[in-house]
């Protein structure tokens, strides 16, 4: 154990009194081969995603109040673009939802975008919401989970609303080919 602490000190010692010219070096280097460093650097990152995340997650935990400043600022100067990037955002994770389960309501089949919404199966919406769980944080939460099948469901608003309370929704209970069959008349 002694050795290797005198080699960290004879290193450090060693790095300290060269350091001028260790970094004039890695300088020169770079500049003279600029574009081979960043395809290095640019394939390392490609290959090796979560350390780049961990990375930035330690480097944000670091610097928390500038790094949470800086954005708040941005937003403040930007409100527009920020608005915009957050409808995208949202928008982008309901999107991974609805296509984890199906791309349509798994009741009536609708697939307009805009009316698809979360459905908990066996009723077991109620922790959710009382946690705070709606909207986007519902979304975010099944995909962490995996988008558990025995878990959620995708329908679209009518569905929903109508099997409240322990209910069936009106497509489970009656055959809509009558319907049909008597509004063809």
């Amino acid at each position: 154990m002694q050795k290797k602490r005198d080699r960290r000190e004879y290193n450090r010692k060693w790095y300290l009194a060269h350091k001028e010219t260790e970094n004039q070096g890695s300088q020169k280097y770079y500049a003279d081969n600029t574009e081979k460093c960043k395809s290095l650097v640019k394939d390392w990152r490609k290959a090796h995603p979560e350390k780049i995340k961990e990375f930035k997650h330690t480097e944000t935990m670091k610097n928390l109040p500038k790094s949470l400043a800086r954005i708040i600022e941005w937003k403040r100067t930007n409100p527009e673009l920020a608005r915009q990037k957050d409808q995208d955002y949202r928008r982008r994770i309901k999107q991974e939802f609805v296509d984890a389960y199906g791309g349509k309501c798994s009741c009536c089949g609708e697939t307009i975008f805009e009316f698809l919404t979360c459905e908990h199966l066996n009723n077991s919406g109620k922790p959710d919401r009382q946690t705070g769980h709606l909207g986007i944080k519902m979304y975010l939460k099944a995909k962490r989970e995996g988008y558990p099948k025995d878990k959620y469901t995708c329908f679209c608003m009518k569905c929903n609303f109508a099997g409240r309370f322990g209910k069936k929704c009106p497509h489970q209970t009656f055959d809509t080919s009558q319907v049909m069959r008597g509004l063809a008349c």
